[in-house]
């Protein structure tokens, strides 16, 4: 069952989330762009019995506003204020695809403090959007910086171009039926400029901390790249580099159901 949304004022921010509760350790889920925390709701409820899952709407989304967001560290202290203002002492972190890259960002400016204890990355372009993501999603980007709002609109909540992408991508209403009614939830504006602020992002994150990155080798967004980066360069002990076919952001039922089982699998080994 979806708990009850929270609005609250930290600092002059407004943050809104689903907090499921409980004295368990803190579970920390960021979506992706053009979404909202509602689409890490089953993540949340396969996780409930053994966390606290708490799914935040980041910033530009959801009528949460991005005005002081100017560069992509703002995106990682947005989340870490409230983690302090919960006084969670100890988090894991599920990041899918931009929440992906913020929950990296924020294990590398918090490492100091030994605060992330897992980290789950799923469906990131770690190497930056300008590195990372596949010619068509490259494509995508010089195309919304020339588009009218109203053509924009029109697009991202367009039945029949949801029922097309269905068509290509077997049983991919998996994916966009969470979607569906919330890709508006972004304005063009605010698409453009996480876009720019994400471009050249890189990262330098602690390997001591348990990870895992999932990617999908065939992800239409997110280059194959990713994958070959991530198993050359950080798969070793604790770190962990797996691929699930149909997981990413065009994703079936079974491709779904395994990437969620693998996540609940890490973070239960990794308390």
């Amino acid at each position: 069952m979806r708990p009850k949304e929270h609005i609250e004022l930290i600092k002059g921010r407004a943050y809104k989330y689903f907090d499921y509760g409980g004295d368990k350790p803190v579970v920390i889920l960021l979506h992706g762009m053009y979404v909202t925390k509602s689409n890490m709701e089953d993540i949340a409820q396969d996780l409930s019995t053994k966390f606290r899952c708490v799914a935040l709407d980041l910033p530009g989304h959801n009528k949460v506003s991005l005005k002081k967001i100017t560069k992509f560290d703002d995106l990682a202290d947005y989340v870490l204020m409230f983690i302090k203002k919960k006084q969670f002492k100890e988090v894991y972190l599920v990041g899918y695809s931009l929440g992906g890259l913020i929950s990296l960002k924020i294990a590398e400016k918090a490492d100091n403090t030994k605060m992330v204890k897992g980290l789950v990355v799923w469906s990131a372009p770690i190497l930056g959007f300008q590195h990372g993501l596949t010619r068509v999603a490259k494509l995508a980007i010089p195309i919304s910086k020339i588009i009218p709002e109203k053509v924009y609109l029109a697009v991202v909540t367009n039945d029949i171009l949801n029922k097309l992408i269905a068509s290509v991508y077997s049983k991919a209403d998996l994916f966009i039926k969470p979607m569906k009614g919330t890709l508006s939830a972004l304005s063009l504006r605010d698409a453009v400029k996480l876009i720019d602020i994400s471009v050249n992002v890189s990262f330098d994150f602690p390997k001591s901390v348990p990870t895992l990155f999932v990617f999908d080798k065939r992800d239409p967004l997110v280059s194959y790249k990713n994958y070959r980066h991530s198993k050359e360069h950080f798969e070793s002990g604790s770190l962990i580099v797996a691929t699930i076919h149909k997981s990413g952001h065009f994703r079936d039922y079974e491709g779904y159901s395994s990437l969620r089982k693998e996540i609940q699998r890490f973070l239960t080994e990794n308390l």
